[in-house]
């Protein structure tokens, strides 16, 4: 099989196991089964997934947000430059002036709202947290499944080394 055709099918794969986790799938045995392959395979795909979601949501926050806000900031610039245009022209009537001028107070505005709203900053920081909380709980709960059937392998009562109670 040729490298690119492989890809493919580890890409095909990894999307169909997205799917099947989006879908409230979280037995790695399960997936296997469904999709036919080894659960080794299934945990390497998810760790493989979960390390791509971080760096999609760390691209997302320090690179996606500010070029959007700069991009936002530039369309209200624009808008401004074009409101100047036409006060400081002399051929636009008073009300043309008039509303000219609202909008650009209104652009401002705008402006300010976007740098000033800490309820809007506050709220996307801890949607940012959660979610980066989300995929360490999920990175945890893999780990632990792993180091479970490496326990099993070993033939090693999983369930006595989790019990904090037991006596050795």
């Amino acid at each position: 099989m040729h490298r690119e055709e492989e890809h493919r099918i580890i890409s095909l794969r990894q999307s169909r196991i997205t799917e099947l986790l989006a879908q409230g799938y979280t037995n790695q045995s399960e997936i296997a089964r469904k999709l036919n392959v080894s659960e080794p395979t299934v945990s390497r795909d998810i760790q493989f997934l979960n390390r791509q979601a971080q760096e999609n949501l760390r691209f997302h926050i320090e690179e996606r947000i500010p070029l959007e806000i700069e991009s936002c900031f530039l369309g209200h610039k624009i808008v401004i430059r074009k409101a100047y245009e036409i006060v400081n022209s002399p051929d636009a009537k008073y009300t043309e002036r008039l509303g000219a001028l609202h909008l650009i107070s209104n652009t401002y505005e705008k402006m300010r709202e976007v740098l000033a709203d800490e309820s809007l900053t506050k709220e996307i920081i801890n949607k940012v947290k959660e979610k980066q909380n989300q995929l360490e709980q999920w990175e945890l709960e893999l780990e632990r499944r792993r180091q479970r059937a490496i326990m099993v392998e070993l033939g090693i009562d999983a369930e006595e080394t989790e019990d904090p109670n037991r006596v050795a």
